[in-house]
């Protein structure tokens, strides 16, 4: 689960992040909750495969208490494997309860794309296992970053009804809503996004003529942003 304690199972976690120049302690963090579902105690391995590899970069991972070495991509892409020393690390879940498993990348000053799949699986069975990928995009600059989180708004400039495209946000859960602030930063309107939803539309019909900013958010965190101009 996210730190929402939203279901992320067998899924994927996109995140777009700028670069700072220079900055080679800069990391990106993903906190998820790895949850036993049964009443007896889970005795669980983790594992991290690097799937689309960003030269230059590094990362590392803790689960539980466990935490393991930064390591630069693609000088190991499977930890810990058969073999390793580190593969005999266990965690113990009491039943019904979560263990966190956070999730570290530093992009080190390059940019560029980097995915790591990481699974967490049974001692006694490595086959009952979950896992959960974590893509990161690393933009060159904060404008790069912002074209990344528009949203496409139409019709633009709008008179009655205006159209927003959400395909390109995962609507996967029921805490996302759609806010809509004017040029001072005053909410005029707000409305909950249905889980699965592609498309929505905003009647902007009672609203004076200027410029708008559309936010879409998960907990009250920003995901997109798009500017509308209301003409008549």
């Amino acid at each position: 689960m996210d730190e929402s304690y939203n279901d992320v199972t067998n899924s994927m976690i996109t995140i777009n992040t700028s670069n700072p120049s220079g900055d080679t302690l800069f990391r990106v963090t993903t906190k998820l909750h790895i949850r036993n579902l049964t009443s007896s105690t889970m005795v669980a391995k983790g594992k991290r495969i690097e799937t689309t590899v960003l030269p230059g970069s590094s990362h590392y991972h803790c689960y539980g208490i466990i935490c393991y070495d930064d390591e630069m991509m693609g000088d190991i892409t499977t930890f810990p494997d058969n073999g390793d020393a580190e593969f005999l690390d266990v965690e113990t879940t009491p039943g019904n309860d979560t263990t966190l498993f956070r999730c570290y990348f530093k992009p080190r000053d390059v940019v560029g794309n980097a995915c790591i799949r990481y699974v967490v699986f049974a001692a006694a069975d490595s086959t009952d296992s979950v896992y959960f990928d974590i893509c990161v995009d690393v933009l060159t600059s904060i404008e790069e970053q912002f074209k990344a989180s528009e949203l496409k708004v139409y019709p633009n400039p709008a008179s009655e009804i205006c159209n927003i495209d959400l395909s390109s946000i995962a609507i996967n859960a029921q805490d996302y809503q759609l806010q809509v602030y004017d040029a001072l930063g005053k909410k005029m309107k707000s409305t909950s996004i249905p889980m699965g939803t592609e498309s929505t539309n905003i009647d902007v019909s009672d609203m004076a003529e200027g410029m708008y900013l559309f936010v879409v958010e998960k907990n009250g965190e920003p995901m997109k942003t798009g500017k509308l101009v209301v003409s008549r």
